[in-house]
């Protein structure tokens, strides 16, 4: 998969380091949440440990919810 294989439907959410997108894959025909982040701000804030923490953590979790 590639970021050209979905569509942005709207973001659903919103940080200090960055945003959360609804997107729909547009083969499979699935919506999907996406997270984006800035790496200049997770830098300056010192929280690159944090954050890959944060990407183990939701690599490592199934998620069983989908939006119908």
């Amino acid at each position: 998969m590639t970021l050209d294989d979905f569509i942005l439907i709207k973001v659903i959410g919103e940080g200090a380091f960055g945003k959360v997108f609804l997107v729909k894959h547009e083969d499979l025909d699935r919506y999907y949440a996406m997270k984006t982040i800035r790496k200049d701000k997770i830098i300056d804030y010192d929280q690159l440990e944090s954050t890959k923490l944060e990407k183990t953590i939701l690599y490592s979790v199934i998620f069983n919810f989908y939006i119908l």
